[in-house]
């Protein structure tokens, strides 16, 4: 008997053993990870299979994918790039060479995590928009079955934008908007697609893109702060077309809903206040809202960016040359822009 379950325990541990040799795929979602067999990888779905069960993850769920036989470095950047760590991250991929990998899929992550991470280190003056725009370019243009495709587009969208090429911004915007079956990214599409044509001065357009957003039927949190997004840009474009009293209403009614750790919803809110402010000719009051953008929440960089661009301006029309060139300088220094 002894003899027997002794034989029964190794034959349990060799199949256990046996199971656990395996290495497998694992999915990360927000609310669970996925362990199989990535069986297909689409702009719109990852399917992994674990046995003989096969499941569909939405490719706007993913968080990240850690692949069999990854090189370990892989899963380095992917931590240093979600932590904001973006030198660290290409820094750990600088030793791979794309030509090694034989799996699809670890190029691809590979070639994404550095054109990311050059991308978002240039959004924020550490790196070159046209070089780190050609990089996500290429990564789009070869990669149109990655689960990053969708997000990669919006990111070429926010390059293009940074550079001016508003054209080429809103054609990456529009296809995430027809492309993508999830309403928070339609949303964020609509949202980046008006800000795209303000920039322009091409009100109705924007309005209409803003719309987008705002018309969006779902209740998700991240829906509803598009929506919040989207009610600043419909603001904004109250404001230039003289709409003032109306806009600013809008935009207070944002502040006080606001979750007061959303720093990036509350400096463009206040960035959009100092708009309104300028285009009613309300000069010292836009000072005060383009300065609390300024001093409480310049850890949002694109916003800090448009604030100061108004700071230099403002300084300078209120006879103030040496603050101005103060905010001039730190447009230079700390984000490689150059005043308008």
């Amino acid at each position: 008997m002894r003899r027997i379950a002794t034989l029964t325990l190794v034959a349990v541990l060799t199949v256990a053993l046996a199971t656990n040799a395996k290495a497998l795929d694992t999915v990360k979602t927000a609310d669970d990870t996925i362990s199989g067999t990535i069986k297909s990888v689409s702009a719109l779905k990852v399917v992994v299979e674990r046995g003989s069960t096969a499941r569909e993850i939405a490719a706007g769920d993913v968080e990240s994918i850690s692949y069999d036989g990854e090189p370990s470095v892989l899963k380095t950047a992917r931590i240093a790039a979600a932590a904001g760590r973006y030198e660290d991250a290409l820094e750990s991929l600088a030793e791979l060479n794309l030509a090694e990998i034989e799996r699809r899929e670890i190029a691809q992550d590979i070639q994404y995590y550095r054109a990311y991470s050059a991308a978002r280190m240039a959004l924020v003056g550490n790196g070159d928009i046209g070089e780190a725009g050609s990089k996500v370019f290429a990564f789009v243009s070869a990669n149109k079955d990655s689960y990053h495709y969708l997000e990669a587009q919006m990111l070429f969208g926010d390059l293009a934008e940074a550079a001016g090429k508003h054209a080429a911004a809103q054609s990456a915007y529009k296809a995430v908007g027809q492309a993508a079956p999830w309403p928070e990214y339609r949303a964020r599409a609509g949202v980046a697609l008006g800000r795209s044509y303000l920039a322009e001065g091409k009100i109705a357009e924007a309005s209409g893109a803003f719309k987008i957003a705002l018309n969006t039927p779902d209740t998700a949190p991240g829906v509803q702060a598009q929506k919040l997004a989207a009610t600043l840009g419909e603001a904004r474009c109250l404001a230039a077309n003289k709409k003032i009293d109306e806009a600013t209403a809008m935009i207070e009614q944002v502040i006080k809903q606001a979750d007061s750790e959303d720093h990036e919803l509350l400096a463009e809110a206040y960035n959009a206040l100092g708009s309104s402010y300028r285009a009613s000719n309300r000069p010292k009051d836009a000072l005060l809202a383009f300065l609390h953008v300024d001093l409480v929440y310049f850890n949002s960089p694109q916003n800090h960016i448009e604030a100061l661009q108004n700071l230099t301006e403002l300084w300078k029309e209120q006879q103030m040359p040496e603050r101005s060139a103060e905010a001039a300088r730190v447009l230079r220094d700390r984000y490689k822009r150059a005043p308008r």
